[in-house]
């Protein structure tokens, strides 16, 4: 009779400690109730065919991860991935590390270059509107506009170009129109990288220009109905992800699609092609 207070004990202990015994469900379950209640689209796709999908597959997900209770963050990370993906919001990924962690360790510089072709035309190339790209985009900007009064046509090569910022995309769609008077033809450069904010620039970039602008190369990434996101991070496992604040209706319909150039050039002939557009 003696062992019978020690079996119950053991079983309080254990009840106790039974918590967080399978920290990559209870993670995903956080997740899940985060993106019911922040995520900007949710209440949009959940009642439409895409949160049938996302009903299932997260369904799905819960009876893999109740018998695979020991997995650590890297397996982890997978298993958001796969949420995420049934999410129609692209910017959602699962990552070891916060962004700001991963702008310390790897750093992408900035390239904006701007080249006088010949007489009248210039290439301008950016490969970035990150917010942390602000001061150098603007000290950018501010040449361009000594520059683009001259110019008659101009390329723009957003072809790395993963998106950032929106009014730094913005503050070059205004130089544009600002010099709508004297740019007769402006090709634009995009690729499967063109992502975000630069995919917007591919519309943005349109307004107030009559025509005259038209882009180049393979259908872009598919990232642009959602923006202004905020960090995030799981309570076991540390899992990082950010979700979005906004939602930009009108690129509803080019999320995880894209948006297809106006001429599909295949990749590195994308140069040539716009220059015989805006020579021919």
């Amino acid at each position: 009779m003696r062992l019978l207070p020690f079996i119950l004990l053991t079983g309080l202990l254990c009840l106790g400690t039974s918590e967080h015994e399978c920290p990559c469900l209870e993670d995903l379950n956080y997740t899940v109730d985060l993106i019911a209640q922040q995520h900007p689209g949710y209440s949009y796709f959940s009642k439409r065919e895409a949160g049938e999908r996302y009903e299932e597959g997260l369904a799905q997900l819960r009876t893999e991860l109740q018998d695979q209770c020991q997995l650590g963050q890297t397996d982890c990370i997978g298993y958001f991935n796969r949420l995420f993906e049934l999410v129609p919001d692209k910017h959602l990924r699962a990552r070891a590390e916060s962004r700001e962690e991963r702008e310390v360790s790897s750093p992408r510089p900035l390239t904006a270059s701007f080249n006088i072709v010949s007489e009248g035309v210039a290439t301008i190339e950016i490969s970035s509107f990150s917010r942390s790209h602000t001061e150098s985009l603007d000290s950018f900007y501010t040449y361009l506009g000594t520059q683009l009064p001259t110019l008659s046509k101009i390329v723009i090569d957003l072809r790395s170009n993963g998106g950032g910022r929106k009014s730094n995309m913005e503050a070059l769609a205004t130089l544009i129109r600002d010099n709508k008077a004297s740019l007769g033809q402006v090709a634009i450069l995009q690729s499967y990288r063109t992502a975000s904010a630069a995919e917007q620039f591919l519309f943005v970039s349109r307004q107030g220009m009559g025509g005259r602008v038209r882009s180049f190369g393979q259908n872009s990434y598919g990232a642009l109905a959602y923006g202004g996101t905020e960090p995030y991070e799981t309570p076991h496992l540390g899992i990082h992800f950010r979700l979005p604040t906004v939602v930009f209706r009108r690129f509803r319909p080019y999320e995880r699609v894209g948006v297809e150039p106006d001429v599909e050039t295949p990749n590195g002939r994308e140069v040539a092609a716009a220059m015989a557009w805006i020579n021919g």
